[in-house]
């Protein structure tokens, strides 16, 4: 099952995100790396359905998923934090993809 944002723009309060295009095909894995408050956790939310977008398409196995409740996404993806090794060289924390099909 592929995943894709195109152009994708959301606004959180005052925070925003993107616009992001972002594609992993069939199969692939993703990880989101960056400092706190650069939009990980946004993003993912995004994905998942809990935060709306303001502008953009996001696709998942190249069904539109922009108004579907987050129960109709994909039943099987989830995501969760990854806290960075505290000698890592990168601040913040990383949050991992689930693997996308197969």
């Amino acid at each position: 099952m592929s995943l894709q944002l195109e152009r994708c723009h959301s606004v959180v309060g005052s925070f925003h995100l993107g616009p992001m295009d972002l594609h992993l095909p069939q199969g692939a894995y993703g990880v989101l790396m960056g400092r706190t408050g650069s939009g990980k956790t946004t993003l993912l939310e995004v994905i998942a359905g809990l935060l709306p977008l303001t502008s953009g398409r996001l696709t998942i196995g190249g069904q539109a998923c922009n108004h579907l409740r987050p129960a109709d996404r994909v039943p099987a993806a989830g995501w969760g934090p990854v806290r960075h090794h505290e000698r890592s060289r990168t601040p913040g924390f990383c949050a991992a993809l689930p693997r996308l099909g197969g």
